[in-house]
């Protein structure tokens, strides 16, 4: 059975997809993480899941990760290894995967440390 696509209408979110350029090393030997690179401008639905939550702390505050799901048309070049950008909001893709494997949409799960 075929799942339904999502309404063209509900795409209103403008995100950056990113890739990262290959780590490099430094004059002291360390790694140095590569940049973020804008691959494309898309419009997406963005739906926030259940799992909301997962506190942590770091820096001694207290911090949540939101997970979230993004559907955008289908493009071939998406990875899990790559993520979005919208604003000053930062989304690690977790997974992509073809929604109905008919190469028309993508369903992104991510991760948004708030």
């Amino acid at each position: 059975m075929l799942a339904t696509l999502t309404p063209i209408g509900q795409m209103r979110h403008r995100i950056t997809l990113q890739r990262q350029t290959n780590p490099t090393r430094n004059d002291y030997g360390e790694e140095v993480p590569g940049t973020w690179n804008d691959v494309a401008t898309v419009w997406a639905a963005i739906t926030p899941l259940v799992l909301i939550g997962n506190e942590f702390i770091q820096g001694q505050q207290v911090h949540a990760k939101r997970i979230l799901r993004i559907n955008i048309r289908y493009r071939a070049d998406v990875i899990p290894a790559m993520r979005a950008k919208m604003g000053k909001r930062i989304f690690n893709f977790q997974t992509v995967s073809d929604k109905d494997e008919r190469n028309i949409e993508l369903e992104i799960r991510a991760e948004e440390a708030v």
